[in-house]
C-alpha cells in the first residue's frame, strides 16, 4: 500500500531486545510544548496579529466532534504555524468531566480556554505482520502480505490498519478519533465506538467528509492553506474558540439554520464584512463579492463593533435584515454615540430600530446608567426587552425637554430625569427585573 500525498519510510527499532520495524505515515500535533516555548509562541500569535519570526502555514487541525453532546461536526479548529524550523499547533484546551485531563507527561490540561501549543509530528506504525512483507520490503519476508497491518502508538486510540481487500475485523478499520482530538473538546475518545468506514457510520465520532478530517489533516501533507469554509447544515451553532486563531480565513459562510456563534470564535481573524446571500447565508469575509448580485445587505463589522459596547457575532446571527443594523450603527456614528450591545440586540429583536433612529437619543442614560451591559447580563432576552421598554416609556431616551406646569419647557431634558429616577430604582431592594411585566 502507498499512501497518496503522504511521507512514509521504514525504520527500526529495538524495544527490550525485540526488534521492531515502524513505518512513519502522516503526521499529527503530538508532543506539547514545555511552558517556556509555549508562552514564546503565544507572545509571537500576539492575538492574530502575528511578529517576525512566526509563520501561519494556513493549515488547521479540527477537534473531532464538540461539547459534551459528541455532535458530527468539526466545530473547533487549531491553526499550524511554523517557528524556527518546526510545526507548532495553537489549540484551545476543553478538558473532559472525566479523569481524562492531563497529558501523557502527567500535566494538566488547564481550564477550559487554556491556550497550549504543540507540536507536529509523524505517526510511527509499528508493522505487526512484518514477516509476512514481500522481500522487496523485507528481505526475509514470506510474501504472503497483501496490507500493512499496522498499530500506532498511543498517539492514537486502536489500531489503523489498512485492508485494501476487506479483511480483518471492520470495526477497527481506518479508525479516525485519535486523543489530541479529544484534547481540543474534552472528548473521551476511548469510549467512541463507531468510525469513518464505509460500513461503520461516524455518529459520535465526527464529520469525516471533506478538508476538516482525520484523514485529510494527517495524511495529505502537501494540502493547501484553507482561506474560506462552509459550516454544514446539520449544525445550528458555533461553539466557543470555534476558528480561534485561523488568521488566515477570509470568508467563513454559515446557513441560515445557524442560532447563536460562540465566544471567542472568531479571536485573531480579520472579517471586515457581514452578510447575506439570496438563499439566506450569513457570510463572515475580508471583502465583498465582486458581484453585487450575490448578496443581499451589508454591514460593515468595524462600525458595529464600535458603537455597540460589548459586542456580540449573535447580534447579526439573530438579525433578520442586516441593512436595518447598518442603519442603526450609521446613526450611532454619525451622532459619536454608542449603546449597549443588549440593547442593540433588544431593539433588533423587537423590530423598534427605526423608532429609536428618528426620535431616541442614548447619552444621557449611557452616563446615568453606564454598566447596564453587566447588569442585565443574566437575564433573558424577554427580561432584558422588557426593561428598555420600560425605560422608554419613563422617557429615558428622549430627545424632549420637561415642562414646567405652565407648558414651557424648563431647560430640563427628559432623558436626564427619567434616567436619573431609573438609577436610583435600581439600586433598591423593591425594583427587580424580574418582576417587570413584558408587556410594559
Amino acid at each position: 500500500m502507498k499512501a497518496k500525498n503522504s511521507k512514509s519510510y521504514y525504520k527500526k527499532k529495538t524495544v527490550i531486545g525485540n526488534l521492531k520495524h515502524i513505518l512513519l505515515l502522516g503526521e499529527y500535533p503530538k508532543t506539547k510544548a514545555i511552558d517556556d516555548l509555549s508562552n514564546t509562541l503565544e507572545q509571537l500569535y500576539n492575538g492574530g496579529r502575528i511578529q517576525e519570526g512566526i509563520t501561519c502555514t494556513g493549515r488547521w487541525y479540527s477537534a473531532n466532534g464538540q461539547k459534551e453532546d459528541f455532535k458530527g461536526y468539526a466545530g473547533k479548529h487549531s491553526p499550524e504555524f511554523e517557528y524556527q524550523g518546526n510545526r507548532y499547533v495553537r489549540v484551545v484546551t476543553y478538558p473532559s468531566v472525566n479523569k481524562y485531563n492531563n497529558y501523557y507527561d502527567g500535566t494538566q490540561i488547564g481550564e477550559a480556554g487554556t491556550i497550549k501549543w504543540v507540536k507536529v509530528e509523524p505517526i510511527p506504525y509499528e508493522i505487526k505482520n512484518w514477516d509476512e512483507m514481500p522481500k522487496w520490503i523485507n528481505p526475509n519476508g514470506s510474501g504472503k502480505a497483501e496490507y500493512f497491518d499496522l498499530e500506532s502508538e498511543n498517539v492514537i486510540i486502536a489500531n489503523i490498519p489498512f485492508y485494501p481487500k476487506g479483511g480483518g475485523n471492520i470495526a477497527n478499520q481506518m479508525w479516525q478519533n485519535s486523543t489530541p482530538r479529544g484534547y481540543l473538546n474534552g472528548i473521551n475518545v476511548e469510549k467512541i465506538t463507531s468510525n469513518g468506514s464505509t460500513k461503520c457510520g461516524a455518529n459520535y465520532g465526527g464529520n469525516f467528509e471533506g478538508k476538516c478530517n482525520f484523514l485529510y489533516e494527517a495524511f495529505c501533507l502537501s494540502r493547501e492553506p484553507m482561506t474560506e469554509h462552509t459550516i454544514p447544515d446539520s449544525e445550528n451553532e458555533v461553539p466557543d474558540d470555534a476558528f480561534n486563531g485561523c488568521i488566515t480565513l477570509e470568508k467563513l459562510i454559515m446557513h441560515s439554520g445557524i442560532e447563536s456563534i460562540g465566544k471567542r470564535a472568531f479571536d485573531g481573524l480579520q472579517f471586515k464584512y457581514a452578510y447575506r446571500t439570496e438563499t439566506g447565508q450569513l457570510v463572515f469575509a475580508r471583502d465583498l463579492p465582486s458581484n453585487e448580485n450575490e448578496y443581499t445587505d451589508v454591514v460593515e463589522l468595524s462600525k458595529i463593533k464600535k458603537v455597540l459596547d460589548g459586542f456580540d457575532y449573535d447580534i447579526l446571527v439573530q438579525s433578520a435584515k442586516l441593512s436595518e443594523l447598518a442603519e442603526l450603527a450609521n446613526f450611532l456614528c454619525e451622532n459619536e454615540f454608542s449603546i449597549p450591545y443588549l440593547y442593540g440586540l433588544a431593539l433588533v429583536q423587537s423590530g423598534e430600530t427605526k423608532s429609536f433612529i428618528q426620535n431616541s437619543d442614548f447619552n444621557i442614560f449611557k452616563k446615568e446608567i453606564p454598566n447596564i451591559n453587566d447588569t442585565l447580563q443574566d437575564y433573558s432576552e424577554e427580561e432584558r426587552l422588557a426593561f428598555f421598554k420600560f425605560a422608554s416609556s419613563l422617557g429615558c431616551f428622549s430627545r424632549g425637554l420637561m415642562m414646567d406646569k405652565k407648558s414651557t419647557e424648563n431647560g430640563r431634558p427628559i432623558a436626564l430625569e427619567a434616567s436619573s429616577l431609573l438609577a436610583k430604582l435600581l439600586k433598591t431592594d423593591e425594583m427587580g427585573l424580574r418582576s417587570l411585566s413584558p408587556t410594559i
